[in-house]
């Protein structure tokens, strides 16, 4: 594999830096899809980069290794989907993917119901046929939440209703966080998909599949011609490394970064048990949740079923399954899943406005942005110049409504003066977005009030019946690499 050494050493000459010419303009630490794709960027523009990885592989969790001609996930299914045509073009530069749908069963108790929540699911549990009729037991079962879903079991039954959070809901997500319902945040099930048709595709996005020779092909192929080294551990020998590069892009944990310096951020575990067992289907499908609280495991996967079409995988005589087990995580154990509650959400902040004043790290990925992210995640946001806070005068009734769609405790973003109320809709905006799953690095606030600049925006407190119309633009600039 051109330019991809497995030492665990330093070469000398990088070390000593004997050469300036050796000098990177980036290096990237963490050769995971975050990493490989800023790389082949990086490169494709003309710049420098070493890419290192503590792993003894490249690919990080989308990573595949064949077993007796089987691709397996080893850290669990991993489904390439997006509604981006660029990121799907760009993914398609590097892979050829299959058609594979992703169609999980859930089993509990003794049945098997489809997911996502769709007809398939409702006729299982209800025996219900008909759209309108599945309609009329969730709505029901909905009207036990009243007002906005504080936690994760309101958000559920508040989606599906009683009987589906019970059956298919409660269990899985406990296990899967360890904690009860009641205790977690509500937005972990904000985008669960839930359809009146019978179709039973998980994912609502255009392109979706998986690449035919594995994750770590497509990856290796976006790494060609650019310098690896695995079993390189950046934090052991930062000082060394720091010195090599112009930039860092640094795709680990940004607690372990700051060496924890406001405190340790909290993520969930997974452990795996993978076996090779001599049976051509051993479920009949990729993934299989079980959603019983009694059994520890959260799915089992069936991996040569992600090879949608290849006749040659899905006849061997053998098949390699992997039940998955969530665990709880501590210091030395792979961080999986980030614990976005209030407590984690407000050291995390933290970490980014330290992070923040970096001028040479950019941090990026689940872990240097600390959020589980869908392999396409590109977001970015940006608000525009609106009336400020300053300006946005407002009576109690628009104030109190503000309050009821958030919270009481909102005193920096809705400020009561003599009578009146300066609500900050900028910064309510960006609660949104941040409540959405937008990282807060890649969320843009621009400072202008439009009513105290009246000489460069319109504006109706400023102006009263002049109108006129304002447009604007989000670009990335050459040198955002």
């Amino acid at each position: 594999k051109a330019g991809v050494s497995a030492n665990c050493e330093l070469p000398e000459s990088i070390i000593h830096k004997e050469n300036e010419n050796m000098k990177y303009d980036y290096l990237v630490v963490g050769a995971g899809l975050f990493g490989a794709a800023f790389a082949q960027m990086a490169k494709e523009k003309g710049k420098r980069v070493l890419v290192i990885d503590k792993r003894s592989h490249i690919a990080g969790n989308i990573y595949t290794e064949d077993v007796g001609g089987i691709a397996v996930h080893r850290y669990g299914a991993h489904i390439f989907h997006t509604d981006d045509e660029e990121v799907w073009q760009y993914a398609n530069r590097f892979a050829t993917f299959n058609r594979f749908t992703n169609a999980p069963l859930a089993k509990y108790q003794d049945r098997l119901y489809h997911m996502p929540f769709n007809m398939n699911t409702f006729y299982a549990m209800w025996g219900v046929t008909k759209p309108n009729e599945a309609r009329e037991i969730i709505e029901r079962q909905r009207k036990e939440i009243t007002g906005e879903p504080q936690n994760l079991e309101e958000q559920a039954i508040s989606l599906v209703g009683r009987d589906i959070y019970e059956a298919l809901v409660r269990g899985y997500s406990e296990k899967q966080w360890g904690r009860p319902c009641r205790e977690l945040p509500a937005f972990i099930i904000r985008r669960l998909p839930v359809r009146f048709t019978y179709d039973n595709n998980y994912f609502n996005d255009r392109y979706q599949g998986i690449p035919d020779a594995g994750y770590t092909a497509m990856v290796e192929k976006m790494l060609d011609g650019i310098e690896v080294r695995l079993n390189v551990d950046f934090l052991q020998h930062r000082a060394e490394l720091t010195e090599i590069a112009d930039k860092i892009v640094y795709t680990g944990p940004i607690d372990q970064y700051y060496d924890q310096c406001f405190g340790a951020l909290n993520y969930r575990s997974l452990r795996f048990e993978t076996q090779d067992l001599p049976v051509q289907d051993y479920q009949g499908n990729a993934v299989i949740n079980d959603t019983n609280a009694d059994v520890p495991y959260t799915r089992v996967i069936e991996h040569k079923h992600f090879a949608y079409g290849q006749a040659d995988v899905l006849n061997l005589p053998h098949t390699v399954v992997t039940y998955e087990y969530p665990a709880d995580w501590k210091q030395g154990d792979e961080p999986y899943y980030p614990v976005n509650d209030a407590k984690n959400g407000a050291l995390y902040e933290q970490y980014r406005q330290k992070a923040a004043g970096e001028r040479n790290v950019i941090f990026g990925g689940r872990l240097g942005q600390y959020r589980y992210l869908d392999m396409d995640d590109t977001l970015r946001a940006a608000i525009g110049p609106s009336i400020g806070k300053c300006c946005f005068e407002t009576d109690s009734d628009v104030a109190d409504a503000f309050f009821a769609l958030l919270d009481p405790a909102m005193d920096e973003r809705i400020e009561k003066r003599g009578d009146k109320y300066h609500i900050d809709l900028k910064a309510i905006n960006r609660l949104w977005l941040l409540r959405a799953g937008i990282d807060p690095s890649r969320i843009d606030v621009h400072p202008d009030c439009t009513k105290c600049h009246p000489e460069r925006y319109w504006s109706h407190r400023a102006m009263g019946d002049r109108r006129g119309g304002m447009a604007a633009m989000i670009c990335l600039t050459e040198d955002a690499l």
